[in-house]
């Protein structure tokens, strides 16, 4: 295993890249044990502690100077327009009263200091991120994170200047403030290198945001309180405790080794690679797949710190630019290798919009219901009071219900989606908010899907290995950062241009959000669902595809006809039967096919002892769904005996091939139709015991870019019985049907098109067995075993099967068609499908 060093990467200061070099594993005797395992606990608890005070302190002494910050702002523009305009409103000592601080002027400027700030602060975080990163591979995560607390006292000391003397700088003086993230890389080095902490040694970070949102009730309340006497007054307290809390990392515990290649058992025996993690549910064993990502990572780390290392005094110099700029970014490759990773990263950039519209909310609330600074501040505070009981009871609660049914990572991913969609709902009831009265509720369901970044968060952790973390962490800041500078370039804008046309379009803002949100939750929703773009074409290629629809219409239609209202129902021999069927798929020129199956390779199909990796009688086919052209080539091949199956139903409905081919065209079916005749598989299986079946678990058609959850159905099957996963790809997408009712659209495509290939990957033998029927492992000898390079935790196989419990087929058949597809598995079902075919059929007319 290439992550087995002597250098672990997942205790809290190890290198956010991996090293290219390795060292044989110390070897430790019995009697150092007890001393290791509590020297580790007492290292784990004060990381522990440290970083627990480290985020209370920070968020509390942010949270606690929001408010103010924005009230001296306010009274600094304000004053300055006045001065400007109407010198007779500012009072003897030198304020002006905040009620005549609401003019849109005055507001206007307000949200461009605070927002152009927000552009500063994320430019150079963004920039600063990944530079910081790989200095953390040479120093450790303390030196690190250490290097932020000049640049955290810097940027307070900068701005106070700023503040306190505004007769001499202009307000807009404090954007140069974003400059003192030059120490340190501000909070998106600082919180990255935190996070990979947390993860290294617990899984309860969302305990830490438990206890952050508490204090920033209590900090909040307090600070609504203190304004109202002197808003100097929260925001000293609440920016020295900040301070204060970055101070708490020279307190943090350094275990890296001065001599990593000549460790001593006093060193490794401090390393946090061997602290107890406690009860994590999502510390997975690596997948073979992810172990050869690892190797690929390692060797392009390798060759990155190589080409630093080249002499490039002969290179051109943007060749030399480049071949740098490739060994700079080469740490980071794991993450474009990953689609899912892709995905999961631009839920944060979308995240960041609500973070950049909550910036002005209180200026909102204040501005739109003629409220006090104060008095919004303190209307705020109550949000992260609210998200308390949502992430100590509800979530919790709703995540035990669905991990009944569920994976752990779709019940994330539910969780995800269903927060989404929350906060998309209370944006847009914010904007839309015409009193307190619709505001309260709409800030209610926002604060409802608070959890989002937290599952998101969870969700990517567990398709990286441990020592990528680090690497993954310092992205998703870098992200964060750019969409704090999206969102502060748009957010901005939109709300001075709601500021200008006033009136309801004030919340412009919160509804450019919500619209955000709405596009993330429909495309992760339905991207199993959308049909492929159609092919294009020119003019004399349109030409040729009229003439060839045309000329095969006059073969194809005869064809169908006659199989299936005549010789399917003759009692045909089965080679006559197939060479019908082959007719079918040859007029629309179905040449190629790439038939490979697990264990077999190529050209050694045909060999006697391979027959029992392919379906045959008594077994049954579990088979992607994603064209009419499915189960016709497996009628062609297999000649089973076609079932339907629904999502929440144990029991399948038999089908005959035109009802099979019929149902990729069909509206979606949750349940079974009132007259339909649902029998067991066992039965079905008893009465066609020469032929296998032929079922379609995933219960509606897709385009092949998600495995959706699998029908219960299998689970009928009777013990020790062959489930085979079948998939099928096409080189020409047109031809999949995953929105119903395009009859002719399709068959335009179909016999228009001058040829079609299918890949076809049939996949290893899942048997359901009792747990008695499990083999018994064998103790472990000093001869190696075929079995020995398999991950822990996997089922054990023969040849040609691998053996699972009766209640695991129908994950285990899911992972292998998720695997052979190349495609991922959503938490997705045929319910919202029926809802993505509604919402498509209003702006698609499907023929």
């Amino acid at each position: 295993m290439p992550l087995e060093s002597n250098e672990p990467l997942d205790r809290e200061d190890a290198p956010f890249l991996a090293s290219g070099e390795t060292t044989p594993p110390v070897q430790e005797e019995p009697s150092q044990y007890d001393a290791q395992k509590e020297a580790n606990r007492k290292i784990r608890f004060r990381l522990m502690v440290t970083l627990f005070a480290m985020i209370l302190a920070v968020e509390v002494g942010i949270c606690m100077s929001n408010g103010p910050v924005t009230r001296i702002y306010e009274s600094i523009a304000c004053r300055e327009y006045y001065a400007q305009y109407d010198p007779t409103q500012i009072g003897a000592d030198g304020e002006v009263r905040e009620e005549l601080c609401k003019v849109k002027a005055v507001q206007q400027d307000l949200a461009a200091v605070k927002g152009y700030m927000e552009f500063f602060d994320g430019i150079l975080s963004a920039l600063l991120a990944i530079p910081y990163g790989l200095l953390a591979d040479r120093r450790g995560r303390k030196s690190t994170i250490c290097l932020s607390i000049p640049g955290f006292a810097l940027n307070c000391i900068m701005q106070l200047v700023v503040m306190w003397f505004p007769n001499v700088f202009p307000l807009r003086t404090v954007w140069a403030s974003s400059l003192a993230w030059l120490f340190g890389g501000g909070p998106v080095v600082a919180f990255a290198i935190i996070w990979t902490m947390m993860s290294d040694v617990s899984t309860e970070e969302e305990r830490f945001g438990v206890a952050s949102m508490g204090a920033d009730f209590a900090s909040s309340a307090a600070s609504s309180w203190m304004m109202s006497l002197d808003p100097w007054l929260p925001l000293l307290l609440g920016w020295g405790l900040a301070v204060i809390g970055m101070f708490f990392a020279l307190s943090l515990p350094e275990t890296m080794p001065t001599n990593p290649s000549q460790p001593t058992w006093k060193q490794t025996s401090m390393e946090m690679s061997q602290v107890p993690s406690g009860s994590a549910e999502y510390k997975d064993i690596p997948s073979k797949e992810q172990e050869r990502e690892v190797f690929s990572d390692e060797e392009t780390i390798q060759s990155g710190e190589a080409a630093f290392t080249t002499n490039t005094t002969k290179r051109p110099f943007f060749a030399m630019v480049k071949h740098r700029f490739r060994a700079y970014m080469a740490p980071y490759s794991f993450i474009l290798r990953n689609k899912q990773i892709m995905l999961l990263l631009t839920a944060f950039l979308v995240y960041r919009l609500s973070r950049g519209s909550s910036w002005f909310l209180v200026q909102y609330i204040s501005t739109r219901f003629k409220w006090s600074l104060a008095e919004a501040n303190f209307l705020m505070s109550f949000k992260p009071a609210l998200t308390i009981p949502l992430f100590l009871f509800i979530l919790p609660a709703i995540s035990r219900q669905l991990l009944k049914t569920m994976k752990p990572t779709q019940k994330d991913l539910q969780l995800m989606r269903i927060s989404i969609g929350l906060l998309a709902v209370g944006t847009l009831g914010i904007g839309l908010s015409s009193s307190i009265a619709v505001l309260i509720p709409s800030l209610l369901v926002q604060t409802s899907g608070s959890g989002f970044v937290f599952l998101t968060r969870a969700l990517i952790t567990t398709l990286v290995h441990r020592d990528e973390t680090a690497r993954l962490f310092t992205i998703i800041e870098v992200l964060q950062s750019v969409g704090n500078v999206i969102a502060s370039l748009s957010i901005t804008t939109v709300f001075q241009i709601g500021l200008e046309i006033g009136g309801p379009w004030i919340g412009l803002a919160w509804m450019m959000t919500a619209t955000a949100f709405t596009l993330f939750y429909v495309g992760t929703g339905v991207a199993p669902f959308i049909p492929p773009p159609p092919p294009s074409i020119g003019f004399i290629q349109w030409i040729v595809w009229a003439a060839l629809f045309w000329i095969r219409l006059f073969f194809f239609v005869p064809i169908c006809l006659a199989y299936f209202l005549f010789l399917q129902w003759l009692p045909l021999p089965s080679l006559l039967r197939k060479a019908a069927l082959w007719l079918i798929l040859a007029v629309p020129s179905f040449w190629w096919i790439d038939l490979q199956v697990d264990g077999v390779r190529r050209g050694t199909l045909g060999n006697a002892r391979h027959q029992a990796r392919l379906p045959g009688p008594g077994s049954v086919i579990a088979s992607s769904f994603t064209s009419p052209i499915d189960p016709l080539y497996l009628a062609a091949v297999f000649n089973p005996v076609f079932v339907a199956c629904y999502p929440y139903a144990g029991e399948v409905e038999h089908l005959s091939l035109w009802q099979a081919i019929h149902r990729a065209f069909a509206d979606p079916q949750p349940t079974p139709k009132p007259k339909a005749r649902m029998v067991s598989l066992f039965s079905i299986m008893q009465k066609y015991p020469n032929r296998p079946i032929a079922m379609f678990p995933e219960c509606t058609t897709t385009n092949g870019q998600g495995v959706l959850p699998l029908s219960p159905a299998l689970l009928s099957a009777p013990h020790s019985t062959k489930i085979f996963p079948v998939t099928l790809r096409y080189d020409s997408k047109e031809v999949m049907t995953p929105v119903p009712g395009t009859y002719l659209t399709w068959l335009w495509r179909l016999l228009g098109r001058p040829t079609h290939y299918i890949r076809v990957r049939i996949g290893q033998a899942v048997v359901g067995v009792t747990a008695e029927d499990l083999p018994v492992v064998e103790p472990p000898t000093d001869e190696p075993h075929p079995d020995d390079n398999l991950p822990n935790g996997a089922p054990p196989f023969r040849e040609d099967q691998v053996l699972v419990l009766q209640e695991q087929v129908p994950n285990h058949v899911a992972e292998s068609l998720a695997r052979l597809g190349r495609a991922r598995r959503v938490a997705l079902d045929v319910r919202e499908k029926d809802e993505f075919v509604k919402l498509y059929r209003r702006y698609y007319w499907t023929w």
